[in-house]
């Protein structure tokens, strides 16, 4: 049952985002927040020139805890992601 639910929602938001352009706070409230797309969240941000502090480094402590969740080589994935991140943000004010 919670499957199913799961599938459903899913398949309506695919739906969505099939659609036209949305705009960055809708697909922020809509896919990023629930789904915890947190490099997706950092995206969003960047893009909307919106830099608050203390979200951000919210999302960067979720981004480093998120690779702690999964199996494997913890410190390797790690810092594949930040160097990847950096290469985005590296100079800008959404890097720590």
């Amino acid at each position: 049952r919670i499957h199913e639910r799961a599938y459903t929602e899913a398949t309506g938001s695919g739906k969505l985002l099939d659609g036209p352009i949305l705009p960055l706070q809708e697909l922020l409230q809509k896919f990023a927040i629930p789904y915890e797309l947190y490099k997706v969240q950092l995206a969003i941000f960047h893009c909307a020139n919106l830099y608050r502090e203390e979200p951000i480094m919210a999302l960067w402590e979720n981004i480093i805890q998120s690779e702690f969740k999964h199996e494997g080589e913890v410190s390797e994935r790690l810092l594949c992601t930040l160097h990847e991140l950096q290469a985005i943000y590296g100079s800008t004010k959404y890097f720590p």
